[in-house]
């Protein structure tokens, strides 16, 4: 996947990638050309012993040649050059080449490094493109192409472990308080029925007392006639 990144201009600052350079109209010999670049090695991950093509594409979209054009690639801590197209050279961390790119045309060039030991915290492995005006002139334009190391894989799984960790925490604690919540519940519907039960037991009547001669109208034994 190409990389693009923010564009610095000479003395623009910040800007993207379709206005790095001068803006159009401008002239005189301090112009800054319009330019757009992009490294990308075809890789997402990476590991020692890993063997890298990267390609490097520059776009000259003003409407004025540029020669000389001064490009550079960053070699950094765990990448090794292994070698280069037209005119790049091996410099100490970096490789460079010298272009000539007419107006609205493209250049590509490509470098092949491998990946060598690395520090354990490194997670990221990047190599920065850069293309100047002159040898000794600022960048005109950057972009940058990194890979995810071994290191960094694990650090992301350590990570992912430890929210699905705090994630399964969490549902366990809502099942907890949920099912707590349930047997308040229960409890007090329980204490509700016993004590309407008890409530309309107090309230019935007393059963009728039968007196000695009520039935049958008859008197008590041993009453006169």
């Amino acid at each position: 996947m190409l990389a693009f990144l923010v564009v610095v201009a000479l003395g623009l600052g910040v800007g993207s990638a379709t206005d790095a350079g001068a803006q159009p109209g401008t002239t005189g010999a301090a112009a800054t050309p319009q330019l757009r670049i992009a490294i990308d090695d075809g890789h997402t991950t990476v590991a020692p012993g890993d063997q890298l093509a990267y390609t490097l594409t520059i776009e000259n979209l003003g409407t004025t040649d540029v020669s000389a054009l001064q490009v550079t690639q960053t070699v950094p801590t765990g990448l090794t050059f292994v070698s280069a197209d037209a005119s790049g050279a091996s410099r100490p961390g970096t490789v460079a080449w010298n272009v000539d790119l007419k107006a609205s045309a493209t250049a590509t060039l490509h470098s092949a490094m491998a990946v060598s030991a690395t520090p354990p915290d490194l997670l990221r492995l990047a190599s920065v493109a850069c293309a100047s005006a002159s040898a000794t002139g600022p960048p005109v334009v950057c972009a940058t192409h990194s890979d995810q190391l071994p290191a960094g894989a694990a650090a992301a799984a350590s990570a992912a472990s430890t929210a699905d960790a705090a994630s399964t925490a969490a549902v366990a604690n809502e099942a907890s308080h949920t099912s707590w919540w349930l047997l308040g519940l229960l409890l007090a519907i329980v204490c509700a029925l016993v004590a309407a039960v008890v409530i309309f037991g107090r309230r019935s009547p007393p059963g009728a007392r039968s007196t000695p001669g009520a039935r049958g109208g008859g008197r008590p034994p041993g009453a006169g006639a």
